[in-house]
């Protein structure tokens, strides 16, 4: 290719590289403070499988790096928040898997959020690269940016990913739908592994369309896994099957499916001694015009929303 060519390549993959390795960080900037203090590292996680993940995959990046164990100590839906402590000390936990705008809160989340000011103490990938439109949303769970910014690798971080085929690699692709959206939106996820991971050995698999040729058996066998923990049926035929088990049927589901998704993984099961979580924070559900996205930045009210299509927000107000 022409030498002008070539200089334009290896600076637009200097500017990959840069902001991979910014994202990445600004995610480990977020998490370390909850690490060095205190005997463990409180959470507030949202009620499904992909906040579920994201606790066994921060477990093991804390209990490797500053010898700490994750502790769940809330559950928020986006209406109930669930805790074992007070609402003013779960405020001070870490929330992954979420979004929000309480006041003071650290949070990890990966919800359409619209141009508007997030917390200084958030991640969202949707802000950090500015893809502010539907089209352009991130396509999968929480549990990957966690995977892919604490780790140097899928294989290094668990190494049954090794294993092609692996229960692991089936769970990772169910969070949030990823298997689904790889398939639907494949230019979008494209683009966003090419911009957070170009090397992921499970999103190759993915978006190679073989994952879809030759992990059904596998994928299924994940779901029946998985199914006493979350809602939906397994009716229908082939890929259908595994479709909307997402959300826990209640709060007292996360730690047996910690538990289950921890021999998956092969890997140590956070502190989730929940049983007891108290309500602590209510909040009501309201459906806004996505011409209304401005008010949500100046309305102290909104304590948390998410773009649901091209029409709607789902807002929560306190």
């Amino acid at each position: 290719p022409p030498r002008s060519t070539r200089k334009e390549s290896s600076a637009a993959s200097d500017v990959y590289k840069r902001q991979q390795s910014m994202w990445k960080q600004r995610i480990k900037t977020i998490i370390k403070p909850f690490s060095t203090n205190g005997p463990t590292v409180p959470v507030v996680v949202s009620p499904d499988v992909d906040g579920v993940l994201c606790l066994l995959i921060l477990n093991h990046y804390t209990e490797q790096q500053f010898g700490k164990k994750v502790e769940v100590v809330g559950t928020y839906n986006s209406k109930l928040l669930y805790a074992t402590t007070t609402f003013e000390k779960a405020k001070k936990a870490l929330w992954i898997d979420l979004d929000c705008r309480f006041e003071g809160v650290a949070h990890i989340g990966q919800h359409l959020l619209g141009d508007i000011p997030l917390n200084k103490n958030g991640f969202n990938p949707n802000h950090f690269f500015k893809r502010f439109t539907i089209f352009q949303k991130y396509p999968f769970g929480t549990s990957h940016l966690l995977l892919w910014s604490l780790f140097e690798s899928e294989q290094a971080a668990f190494p049954v990913f090794r294993e092609k085929f692996s229960l692991a690699q089936a769970a990772l692709a169910h969070c949030d739908s990823t298997y689904q959206n790889c398939r639907a939106y494949k230019g979008n996820c494209k683009d966003w592994v090419q911009l957070l991971e170009p090397t992921s050995k499970s999103m190759q698999l993915l978006l190679s369309g073989e994952y879809h040729e030759k992990a059904l058996k596998v994928h299924t066998h994940l779901c029946k896994k998985i199914d006493p923990y979350v809602y939906g049926t397994m009716a229908g035929e082939g890929w259908e099957k595994c479709s909307k088990k997402q959300s826990l049927r209640s709060t007292l589901m996360i730690k047996p499916l910690l538990q289950e998704l921890a021999k998956i993984f092969r890997c140590d099961v956070p502190i989730c001694e929940i049983e007891g979580a108290q309500r602590v924070f209510s909040g009501r559900l309201e459906r806004w015009n996505v011409g209304q996205i401005q008010e949500l930045g100046v309305n102290p009210n909104v304590v948390s929303h998410a773009i649901i299509n091209r029409k709607y927000i789902s807002v929560t107000v306190s």
